[in-house]
């Protein structure tokens, strides 16, 4: 499996794991697997789109015990 369908795999997973629960409406990959420029120590971008509204410092402490 090369990088950018592991990416897909990941943000697939992710969202499916916590779109009921956190309201998320849509992930959108970004940054350089997007772009098909990523290399051995890329990052995951993700823009993570949600009905509900969150302060960011909460939302993502919420998502660092998932």
């Amino acid at each position: 499996m090369g990088e950018e369908t592991e990416a897909l795999e990941l943000a697939r997973d992710f969202k499916k794991k916590i779109a009921r629960k956190y309201g998320i409406s849509k992930i959108i990959l970004f940054g350089s697997f997007e772009t098909g420029k990523s290399h051995k120590w890329s990052d995951i971008d993700l823009l993570v789109i949600s009905d509900k509204i969150w302060k960011r410092s909460e939302f993502m402490s919420k998502m660092s015990w998932e």
